[in-house]
């Protein structure tokens, strides 16, 4: 098996509240090592409270699991996550 195919990252029934609002419902998914992934949609989707939460950035009910990778350099969002995460958030 090569890298490509290594699970990086999964979440399972991730759920992301502000307050009484429910900015993610219920989303599960699995990251691949060397995979390219796009999350788009319109403002207030959730899109950033996915990313947050999924990063440990943000509280979330749900199971986010790292895979067994070695960070290369933690920092102390990764210290605690075998995996390293890179986000990148623009706007058009």
């Amino acid at each position: 098996m090569n890298a490509l195919h290594k699970v990086a990252l999964t979440a399972h029934n991730l759920t992301v509240m502000h307050d009484d609002f429910i900015a993610v419902k219920d989303v599960s998914l699995t990251l691949h090592a060397g995979e390219w992934v796009s999350l788009v949609g319109p403002n207030g989707a959730g899109k950033s409270s996915l990313l947050k939460a999924l990063a440990g950035l943000a509280p979330a009910e749900g199971q986010v699991s790292p895979s067994a990778f070695p960070c290369a350099a933690p920092t102390p969002c990764t210290a605690s996550c075998p995996a390293v995460l890179r986000l990148s958030m623009f706007s058009r």
